[in-house]
């Protein structure tokens, strides 16, 4: 599965990491067990994770059993023994949501074999049971798909709260599943008549290395509304195997292989890097962008939240025309302090110009030790000339949502929709409540703040919004998705007032927020107009060698609109109390009118 990302475009953190346990401790540590070797082996094969491909050929081969059709699989790097079972899942509108690549390696996930095994069985969950009960799988197939999989014994929540589904699936389990799915069925399954599809040609497939796993999505869309869009591709055939032109670009290396004079400045894997970033450039999309395996970690850390770094604190991407763009500067972080502002474009860096220099490179220079200085020559929108931006790089410790309290008032600062963020905001929200029991008001801080999560976002919402009401709706090019508000226990009354901070640092999912609670006409927006990102991005993760980081690929999927139908991208969203930023170093005059208008509101 992929994530579905609600961020300021390509957005990295300028920071160093401190240092950390090994890599292999944010995983799961493998159980040793002191027992005869046959014994061991065993629990080996029981816990071992299945491939996508594997659990394709065992879910098929159940309940089809064998066939002598033959079906079309136009993907690589498929498994041999796989091909045929992956081609009749195709057919059966299986596996689409998996992509043209298929990435048939990676270990499927709970939620994945859920999907793939009710689509293969052509039918759909009915069971029912509590909205919300897992946070995890909050919407409303993949939460009747979980609902159905306990009834059914297919697969057990792993915690009364989380149900565990983009965890990957043990043998053992994924067996289970299979075999008390099939008793509920009258097996073999027959086929259905399924149009024929043409074999592709093989040799005009990519060859790609063996792919890496794939961060899941958690929770899928409370709510989906299908509508027909005429003339979509109409009487137009789109290849989703062969790179345009391939043909050129294959001569074009091979002249270079027999005939370049300095082989040994060949650099296979930059040149790749670089041919990938130049296809997703010309699509003329800021937000469509190939990372690198450096890259990516960066930006998965950044989703998963709560990291301690040294460096000057900011979000940024590449801007497009070159250099470095500030997103949004960290709260209190040294960029911030040192004036750097959302849209300063950083042109050169210690002296060093860096508008032709790949972004990670940049970064690279821009980071730094606790203590040291970086010079950084930026260009700012309304001055025109350059300036230059001394930094002194320090120790920064990101905390994704702070709560506390104010003159009765509840102050809720949110800095990244980040996974952390999401895990803690029911929590908080309780706590804060619990602590200032009779509150004047609430204020949601989401300055500077750049996206993140879908899920986390419709969390957010949902605690200010009554259940049902939409908070967003998602438009790809087939299908509208509307999100709505889910239910369960909010702490916020809906009778406290509200009053949600934004400026020119606010994007993405923090516009969602706004956007939502504006329209439904919960809380009044103070601030500046914000960033105007109105897009989705996935990122899908692949291997380019073996025991390395995934590189990934994130690409714009779709637009969001708030619950009134407006498009904010590119213009962002207008506050109801416009309010200057508040000077750098001084104190925060914006939190302290938001703070007055609550109170003087309670107190009529």
């Amino acid at each position: 599965m992929r994530q579905k990302l609600f961020t300021a475009g390509w957005i990295l953190l300028l920071l160093l990491h401190a240092p950390v346990a090994d890599a292999a401790a944010r995983t799961l540590s493998p159980v040793t067990v002191v027992v005869e070797q046959s014994a061991t082996v065993a629990l080996q094969e029981n816990t071992r994770r299945v491939s996508r491909g594997e659990f394709l050929r065992l879910a098929v081969d159940a309940f089809y059993g064998a066939t002598d059709r033959e079906f079309s699989a136009p993907y690589a790097n498929i498994p041999e023994d796989a091909r045929n079972a992956i081609g009749l899942a195709r057919s059966l509108g299986a596996v689409q949501e998996w992509g043209s690549a298929g990435q048939w390696d990676q270990a499927v996930t709970r939620g994945e074999m859920l999907d793939t095994l009710f689509k293969l069985a052509r039918m759909e969950p009915q069971a029912g049971g509590q909205a919300g009960r897992w946070s995890d799988v909050r919407g409303t197939r993949a939460e009747r798909l979980a609902a159905q999989a306990e009834s059914w014994n297919l697969l057990t929540p792993l915690t009364s709260r989380t149900f565990g589904w983009s965890r990957a699936v043990p043998s053992a389990e994924l067996q289970t599943a299979i075999e008390h799915f099939g008793a509920r069925l009258k097996l073999p399954l027959s086929l259905p008549e399924l149009a024929a599809r043409p074999v592709p040609d093989r040799s005009k497939l990519i060859p790609r290395e063996r792919p890496a796993r794939s961060q899941g999505t958690t929770g899928t869309s409370p709510g989906k509304i299908t509508i027909e869009r005429p003339g979509m591709n109409s009487g137009r055939s789109i290849s989703r195997t062969d790179l345009p032109r391939n043909d050129l670009l294959k001569t074009v290396w091979g002249i270079v292989q027999e005939k370049f004079l300095y082989q040994d400045r060949i650099d296979q894997d930059e040149i790749a890097y670089s041919i990938a970033e130049t296809i997703l450039q010309k699509l003329g999309d800021p937000y469509t962008t190939f990372l690198r395996p450096k890259s990516n970690e960066r930006f998965q850390e950044q989703i998963e939240g709560g990291n301690t770094f040294f460096g000057i604190g900011a979000h940024v991407r590449a801007h497009a025309e070159g250099g470095v763009e500030i997103v949004t500067p960290l709260q209190a972080s040294p960029a911030m302090k040192a004036g750097v502002l959302p849209g300063d474009r950083i042109v050169a860096i210690d002296g060093v110009n860096v508008e032709k220099m790949e972004l990670n490179d940049a970064i690279e220079r821009i980071r730094g030790q606790d203590g040291t200085t970086v010079k950084l020559t930026i260009i700012r929108k309304d001055m025109g000339s350059q300036m230059i931006i001394p930094i002194v790089r320090a120790q920064i410790v990101i905390r994704d949502l702070i709560v506390s309290e104010q003159e009765g008032i509840a102050i809720v600062q949110l800095n990244n929709f980040s996974r952390e963020a999401q895990a803690q905001f029911n929590g908080a929200m309780k706590d804060m409540m619990a602590k200032v029991p009779a509150p004047k008001g609430v204020i949601l801080d989401l300055r500077n703040d750049p996206g993140g999560l879908l899920d986390a976002a419709i969390l957010v919402a949902s605690h200010f919004l009554k259940e049902g009401d939409p908070v967003v709706s998602v438009k790809r090019r087939n299908d509208v998705e509307v999100y709505k508000a889910v239910g369960g226990q909010r702490p916020i009354p809906m009778t406290l007032p509200v009053i949600v901070l934004v400026n020119k640092g606010s994007a993405s999912a923090s516009e969602i927020v706004a956007g939502a609670l504006k329209d439904h006409k919960r809380a009044e927006i103070m601030g500046q107009t914000t960033f105007g990102k109105g897009t989705v991005q996935e990122v899908d993760e692949f291997s380019v060698e073996s025991g390395k980081s995934p590189a990934a690929v994130k690409v714009t999927v779709a637009k969001w609109l708030t619950p009134n139908g407006s498009e904010i991208d590119g213009k962002g969203i207008e506050p109801t109390i416009p309010f200057p930023e508040s000077t750098v170093g001084a104190r925060d005059e914006m939190l302290l009118e938001a703070i007055r208008l609550l109170k003087a509101k309670m107190g009529r």
